[in-house]
C-alpha cells in the first residue's frame, strides 16, 4: 500500500470521527434543551391565568375563586388530588375533582360536593362526617336522618379524616355499619365508648342490639337478620347478643327472656 492511499485512509478516519463527534454533540445539545424546557414547563412557563368552576351546589364560583387560589399554579402540575387536598380546610364539602386544561393557560374544575354521610358523637358536640370520614362541620344541636355514632377517644378537624386513637374501634364501626346495612336493617347509633362492649339502635329504636365484643360481627347480625324476622311487629326490647358464638349461637330478646335460636 503506497502513502498516498495510507493517508486517504487516515483522512477519511479523521473525517468519520469528526461526524460522530458532531452527531453526539448534537445528541447532547438536544437532550439539554429538552430538560430545560421540560424544567421551566413545570415551573416557570404556562402559569394558570384563567379558572372556570362548576358543578359545587354547596359553594359559589366567587367562593372557590377567592379561596381555591388555583392563578399562578403552573397548569402542567395542577392536579384533582392537590386541589382536593389543598382545598378541604376551607371547603370540607369538596368531595371528588375532575379537571380540563386548556392549553396555554385555562382550567376547568368540576366538583362533586360531598355528601353527609353519619354523625360523631364526642365531647357534647356532632361533627358530621362524609362516607371517607371526612369531617364536614361540627354543630351541637342533634343532627336529622343521620347515624349517630358516639366515641371516646378520636381526633376531629374540619376538612381532615377522623384520627382514631385506637384502630380497632375504627375497623369495628365499619364492620356494624357495614353489615347492618347488608343485612337491610336500619342504624339509628352505633355506640362505640367502650370498645369491648359495642351496642346498636335500630329500625327507629325498636331494639337496642347489645353485640358485645368485636369478633364475629358479621355473623351476629346475620342471626340478628335472621331473629328480626321472626319477632311480632309490634314488639320491641333489647336484643343480647353478647354471648353469640358459632358453638353457641343464640341470641335473647330480654324484653320477652325468651330464648330465640
Amino acid at each position: 500500500m503506497d502513502r498516498n492511499e495510507i493517508a486517504r485512509r487516515r483522512a477519511k478516519r479523521r473525517k468519520a470521527a469528526r461526524r460522530r463527534h458532531l452527531l453526539v454533540g448534537f445528541v447532547a445539545f438536544l437532550i439539554i434543551a429538552l430538560a430545560v424546557f421540560i424544567a421551566l414547563s413545570l415551573t416557570v412557563l404556562f402559569p394558570i391565568k384563567n379558572v372556570s368552576y362548576g358543578g359545587s351546589k354547596v359553594y359559589t364560583a366567587e367562593q372557590l375563586e377567592n379561596g381555591m387560589k388555583i392563578k399562578g399554579e403552573n397548569i402542567f402540575t395542577v392536579s384533582a388530588k392537590k386541589i382536593v387536598s389543598s382545598s378541604r380546610p376551607d371547603f370540607p364539602y369538596i368531595g371528588n375533582v375532575k379537571i380540563k386544561r386548556q392549553l396555554p393557560d385555562s382550567l376547568t374544575v368540576e366538583i362533586t360536593d360531598a355528601t353527609e354521610h353519619s354523625a360523631y358523637f364526642f365531647n357534647n358536640k356532632y361533627y358530621i362526617v362524609d362516607k371517607d370520614g371526612y369531617v364536614l362541620k361540627e354543630d351541637i344541636i342533634l343532627p336529622k336522618n343521620l347515624v349517630i355514632i358516639k366515641v371516646k377517644k378520636a381526633k376531629f378537624s374540619i376538612g381532615k379524616q377522623i384520627e382514631f386513637s385506637d384502630k380497632s374501634v375504627e375497623s369495628s364501626i365499619k364492620k356494624i355499619y357495614k353489615h347492618l346495612n347488608e343485612n337491610d336493617i336500619k342504624i339509628n347509633s352505633i355506640d362505640a365508648t367502650d370498645k369491648a362492649y359495642y351496642t346498636a339502635e335500630i329500625l327507629d329504636g325498636r331494639f337496642t342490639v347489645e353485640f358485645g365484643s368485636k369478633n364475629d360481627l358479621d355473623k351476629k347480625i346475620k342471626h340478628l337478620s335472621a331473629m328480626i324476622k321472626r319477632i311480632d311487629s309490634n314488639v320491641s326490647g333489647t336484643i343480647d347478643l353478647t354471648c353469640w358464638s358459632e358453638s353457641n349461637p343464640t341470641g335473647i330478646l330480654e324484653k320477652s327472656q325468651n330464648k330465640v335460636s
